[in-house]
């Protein structure tokens, strides 16, 4: 009877251990490139829309976005100089990373005349 009630204890105890350690988010990840040359773009900005979500790639390119809520979401790219591309349908899965690779077109910026 002991061996039993202790069996059971433990199974209960993997069952709640278990869910209370598997996850509730996913990841989103890529690179950012130039469409023209497709050399790494550092420091473009990434945001999940609708969320507080985002993140700015890397010298080489590369982002991560930690802890994206399961569904699907609309993902941005924008970098001044560059126009902004709009990804939407990007799937997010629990605990599982979703690739999302970007291609930036080179925009002219015009401004003002001035006069001095």
């Amino acid at each position: 009877m002991i061996k039993r009630t202790l069996l059971l204890l433990s199974l209960l105890f993997l069952f709640i251990t278990g869910e209370t350690f598997s996850g509730t988010t996913g990841k989103i990840a890529g690179q950012v490139l130039d469409a023209s040359t497709k050399e790494p773009l550092p420091g473009v900005n990434l945001v999940v829309a609708g969320t507080l979500l985002g993140a700015a790639t890397d010298l080489e390119g590369r982002y991560t976005i930690l802890q994206v809520p399961p569904g699907s979401h609309e993902l941005q790219a924008a970098s001044i100089g560059f126009t902004r591309v709009v990804m939407r349908d990007v799937v997010v899965r629990i605990d599982q990373t979703t690739r999302i690779d970007f291609a930036l077109t080179m925009q002219a910026i015009e401004g003002e005349e001035i006069f001095v």
